[in-house]
């Protein structure tokens, strides 16, 4: 999605702000939202997918498509959450987890049939999740699916909730820099050009002091580290905890199939996750 196709999202939502608030369906049945679907097809470019690896530091894994192929759904979902029957605000949705899964890497050629569709909403006490159920096809064989899962944020619930206390990382556990233009970078190999995620004047309004870096991305450059071999059938999940400040530096945290993402500094956690290899 470029910077003109954010504008245009912003622009069909605008009719939003002054009826629906932030988590908020205003009378409105949340459930409305179940159902709702979008489907495209696309052209798959060996180029943009090498660009995605080394952007990712993917290359030579087998896991890049796994990761690459979520890109596009950044634009099917903003047409769901912008449309007039979607009963809560397209502004400031956070995208809470991921699941990716993919049943051998997918050679990057011919057109793909994609799917979008809004899987399932339920309340919780941080406000509304919506489940959307995304898929890639090819002359009807399914080569990739995923479903994300967006927050829209509720009035806040009273009194502290209890924070786990951070854990260091092993003195040997890797680590990778997320430098100030990360964003910037990811944005030209994804198409995620969301303003939070670009420069400082641009993510102050939206109320960073500093960019963040794509979680896709975080996730993409943590499982690059993990020595995995994705010449099969794949799958990560993911929960996102923290946004990550640009610039930073993290430690992944291996454990099993499990894995999780930390501050170098402070350990304070990015993400949680497993990866099911083969």
């Amino acid at each position: 999605m470029s910077l003109g196709s954010i504008l245009s999202l912003a622009l069909r939502a605008s009719w939003q702000i002054p009826t629906k608030a932030q988590g908020d369906p205003r009378g409105r049945d949340p459930q409305a939202a179940v159902g709702l679907e979008c489907r495209r097809s696309l052209v798959l470019r060996p180029e943009a997918l090498r660009a995605y690896e080394l952007n990712t530091g993917l290359e030579g894994t087998g896991l890049g498509s796994l990761f690459w192929l979520e890109t596009p759904f950044f634009d099917l979902m903003g047409h769901i959450s912008s449309s007039r029957a979607y009963p809560f605000s397209a502004f400031g949705q956070i995208h809470l987890r991921q699941v990716l899964q993919q049943p051998a890497p997918v050679h990057p050629e011919g057109t793909v049939q994609l799917g979008c569709r809004v899987e399932a909403v339920r309340s919780t006490d941080k406000g509304w999740e919506s489940d959307y159920a995304l898929t890639v096809d090819r002359d009807g064989e399914r080569l990739w699916g995923g479903v994300a899962t967006l927050l829209s944020r509720g009035p806040r619930s009273g009194g502290k909730r209890d924070r786990p206390q951070p854990v260091p990382a092993p003195t040997d556990a890797p680590r990778f820099a997320a430098p100030a233009n990360t964003g910037v970078a990811y944005a030209k190999v994804s198409g995620d050009w969301n303003p939070h995620h670009l420069w400082p004047w641009t993510a102050r309004p939206l109320g960073y002091k500093r960019p963040i870096a794509q979680g896709m991305w975080t996730l993409a450059r943590a499982v690059g580290l993990l020595g995995l071999d994705g010449l099969g059938a794949s799958r990560v999940e993911t929960t996102w905890k923290l946004p990550l400040l640009l610039p930073g530096e993290v430690s992944v945290v291996g454990d099993g199939d499990g894995f999780r993402v930390i501050d170098s500094a402070t350990s304070a956690p990015y993400l949680i996750g497993s990866a099911t290899i083969g």
